[in-house]
């Protein structure tokens, strides 16, 4: 899920990614040429409480509050950031090898700790830090 659409859904409309699907579709169009089309399964329920905007803190007191994981350090954990690209399509235009390999770098976290471990991503935290867009999901146990 694209930043700018996690921010809409998770944290404006209190959906939760409560599974990851691998090459989901196949297009071969435009900025989708090349990427394989990994997507979420989101859930939602508009009569829920938690449908409401949740940009309570900053993305610099997650990253503070946080765990931060990475295919090279999996940390155990009820809640824990995962970094996406700030903007994909901008990185997908400029360099689709850059695109591919942060796709093929967060695939295996999420498989591991959505699929297997049953945490939901319900959050993403995104600001500009050192003058570069960075964005980052919270992963939760429910």
């Amino acid at each position: 899920m694209e930043s700018r659409n996690a921010h809409l859904y998770l944290n404006k409309l209190g959906g939760r990614c409560v599974q990851y699907k691998t090459d989901y579709y196949h297009l071969d169009s435009g900025l989708h040429r090349g990427m394989p089309q990994d997507r979420f399964l989101l859930e939602m329920d508009i009569e829920d409480a938690r449908t409401r905007d949740r940009e309570s803190a900053s993305l610099r007191d997650a990253l503070d509050r946080f765990p931060t994981a990475s295919r090279e350090c999996m940390p155990e954990a009820d809640a824990l950031l995962v970094e996406i690209v700030g903007d994909v399509r901008r990185v997908q235009a400029e360099d689709q090898d850059q695109a591919l390999a942060w796709r093929m770098n967060t695939r295996p976290i999420f498989l591991e700790y959505i699929n297997n471990r049953g945490m939901v991503a319900d959050q993403l935290f995104s600001d500009t830090l050192d003058g570069k867009r960075r964005s980052f999901y919270l992963l939760r146990k429910p």
